[in-house]
């Protein structure tokens, strides 16, 4: 533990150990070229574990999080656009709260008025289904598990999700199911089904023969 020059600049390391027990050993630049000046600096450090300052990080809001969620996360997978959709509606709901604001409670909330059609986005004038607001809802969750498990360093809002590791989604997706949905089978979709059908049920029984499996016949 200590300062050390490096590239004429000071950097230190340090151990610290977080309020659930973590240990965690930090080196970091100064960005100090004085040496007089980087002792001051790691003093100041040092106070702020002592009185605790060092773990009382400012909350993002909302939007900041969702920000970089979109560009990190959502832009690589599939189905980025219905992302895009719902993380509209949370910038829309919460983009200037606070993270530490967004409780199980306000959740709970938002859950609600979207089941009873309070809360509406878009041109639809009803109230939505139970697996769509799970959807969002699970969105929000992906949100939260990122921060906590990837976006803990020093340039991360100062660490605040170093500290505050609380899930508020997990609670209120809990119950929460799926609606079963039907689909309808057009007469053109019937007829391709009708054509290709026999050809996929005979290689899967010419599968099954090779592996020793036998086709219940109906």
């Amino acid at each position: 533990m200590g300062l050390h020059r490096r590239h004429k600049k000071w950097h230190c390391s340090y151990t610290v150990i977080w309020p659930d027990g973590r240990k965690e050993r930090v080196r970091k630049s100064l960005h100090k070229s004085n040496k007089a000046n980087a002792e001051k600096a790691f003093r100041d450090i040092m106070n702020s574990i002592d009185d605790g300052s060092y773990f009382n990080a400012p909350p993002p809001k909302m939007r900041e999080v969702l920000d970089r969620y979109v560009v990190d996360v959502s832009s690589n997978h599939d189905g980025c656009e219905r992302e895009l959709e719902i993380a509209a509606h949370f910038y829309r709901t919460y983009g200037d709260t606070l993270v530490s604001k967004v409780t199980a409670s306000k959740l709970s909330t938002y859950k609600a008025r979207r089941l009873d059609g309070t809360i509406r986005f878009g041109k639809k004038k009803r109230a939505v289904s139970e697996s769509t607001v799970k959807r969002e809802l699970s969105f929000l969750r992906g949100v939260f598990y990122t921060a906590i498990e990837m976006w803990n360093d020093d340039d991360d809002w100062d660490k605040y999700f170093r500290i505050n590791t609380q899930k508020p989604v997990t609670a209120v997706l809990k119950g929460m199911s799926d609606t079963e949905r039907e689909k309808t089978v057009s007469p053109e979709e019937a007829l391709a089904l009708k054509k290709t059908l026999p050809a996929c049920l005979s290689l899967l029984s010419s599968s099954h023969r090779k592996q020793g499996i036998g086709l219940a016949s109906s």
